[in-house]
């Protein structure tokens, strides 16, 4: 990553966020209460995104790339199933400490992609 996610980039990409969704928002005639309840949240969540009141967890998840070096922008591209599976396969090679209750996670983990993928509609 060329940039680290520092405090002050952190809130613009903030307030650029709530911008951009404010912006959708109103092109939309919704209200904050009505996106709300379309979204499962409230009415309040969503006026304090759109002010960039309060860090999301996604901001959370931005430092974590910096640590790790991974490009924030490239965990929103979604994986196939394939890939989504191959990843988990990966994850559970390179675990060392390899328990009961991981292998049953890791487990899980694959019947709900493959679930997820079963239902998805786009």
């Amino acid at each position: 990553m060329s940039q680290k996610n520092t405090p002050i980039h952190i809130k613009i990409i903030s307030v650029h966020v709530g911008c951009m969704l404010r912006l959708e928002r109103l092109k939309r005639k919704f209200s904050q209460h009505q996106v709300g309840l379309k979204s499962g949240t409230d009415s309040i969540s969503v006026g304090r995104i759109e002010r960039a009141e309060y860090n999301t967890a996604w901001y959370k998840i931005m430092l974590i790339c910096d640590v790790l070096g991974v490009e924030f922008e490239k965990l929103f591209v979604l994986k196939s199933k394939e890939e989504l599976l191959c990843i988990v396969d990966e994850c559970y090679s390179l675990e060392t400490k390899l328990t009961q209750e991981k292998k049953k996670y890791y487990s899980n983990l694959k019947d709900k992609i493959e679930e997820f993928f079963l239902r998805k509609s786009f």
